[in-house]
């Protein structure tokens, strides 16, 4: 496939188009990783550590059927947000981390999208089932799902997702999907 969207684009073109040739089964766990995931968490300062994969599949397989591939390490934090904080949450200041690793993707656009200005604005573009007030969130994009759970949104869900993340490589459209998994 293209090399765009980095592995949000991946995780999105798997569900779209492998997915459901392989399993509709509620019984199913898909784990989605990052080929960086044995590099140190620089999400929160220290305040998060990498969960081993049984515990990732393990915790997926419960009744919530998700899985982060983070722990909170801190008890104060939370691995919930309020929606509407959440949606509030924009990039308007671009992307610093690591843009000497990105001056040589293939095709150069902009970080900062005309469409989305907010994780709200990309939400809404999806049309995707309506969020709770309080909604579980899961940075550093690794993380295990049922495929009931993935199932739950249709899949023109997904190929949106998908689409919106083909526009280029380092885009805000992926730091927004890291948010919404």
């Amino acid at each position: 496939i293209p090399n765009v969207g980095r592995n949000d684009h991946a995780f999105a073109y798997y569900i779209t188009s492998i997915l459901p040739k392989l399993s509709t089964d509620d019984d199913s766990i898909v784990v989605f990783l990052k080929d960086t995931m044995m590099q140190k968490v620089h999400q929160g300062d220290g305040q998060f550590r990498r969960t081993d994969l049984d515990s990732l599949v393990h915790l997926a397989s419960s009744s919530n059927g998700f899985a982060c591939g983070l722990s909170i390490v801190d008890k104060s934090w939370s691995a919930y947000h309020d929606k509407d904080t959440l949606f509030t949450f924009d990039m308007k200041k671009g992307y610093k981390k690591g843009d000497q690793d990105y001056s040589h993707t293939d095709v150069f656009v902009p970080f900062q999208s005309d469409n989305y200005g907010s994780v709200g604005d990309f939400y809404t573009s999806l049309n995707a089932n309506p969020l709770p007030a309080l909604v579980q969130v899961c940075y550093g994009g690794m993380f295990a799902a049922s495929t009931a759970n993935i199932f739950k949104q249709d899949v023109h869900v997904w190929k949106a997702m998908e689409t919106s993340l083909s526009r280029g490589d380092n885009i805000v459209e992926g730091h927004y999907v890291e948010r919404l998994w």
